[in-house]
Parts: C-alpha cells; structure tokens; sequence
C-alpha cells in the first residue's frame, strides 16, 4: 500500500516523462498538483474520521431501528394468534 502511495504521489508531483507518455497524461500547474495532493490528504483524514466516530453513530441508529421493527413484527404475530384463537372458539 505504502508503495502504491508512493507512485501515486510520485506521478502526481513529478511524473517522469516515459510514465507522461505511457500514461498519457496531461501538465497540470504545480498549484493543481498540490490543491489534489491536498484534497486527497483531507479525504484520507475524514475517512479514518469516520472509521473511528462516525461507525458507532451508524450502528447505533441501524440497531434502533431493527429493535423497532421486530416490536412492531412481535405485536402484529400476537394480534393474529388472538385472532386465531377467537376463531376457533366461534
């Protein structure tokens, strides 16, 4: 991974010029390169934000909203258990 970074960053800063050709790769102002370089580093930091935070936040609510679900299942079942049952006594 760390090497994949590495040739990334690599071809984003500086990319040799064989890699320009094979690539096909177009120049970019040095302002560009680092405004990517840089919203690349942001997007890595709120993904491992996220990762850390964010999942408990998720899971909680997910959990919450099956807990509600199988209630509601478990109360309809019993409404027509009942109503089996006061059918079969008719």
């Amino acid at each position: 991974m760390c090497l994949l970074t590495g040739l990334s960053i690599l071809l984003l800063l500086a990319p040799p010029e064989m890699a320009m050709k094979a690539l096909e790769l177009m120049r970019m102002p040095l302002g560009g390169r680092y405004t990517l370089l840089l919203v690349a580093a942001i997007n890595v930091g709120l993904s491992l934000a996220f990762e850390e935070w964010g999942t408990q936040g998720v899971s909680f609510v997910i959990g919450w909203v099956m807990e509600w679900l199988q209630q509601r299942r478990w109360r309809t079942g019993q409404k027509a258990v009942y109503k089996l049952v006061e059918g079969g006594m008719r």
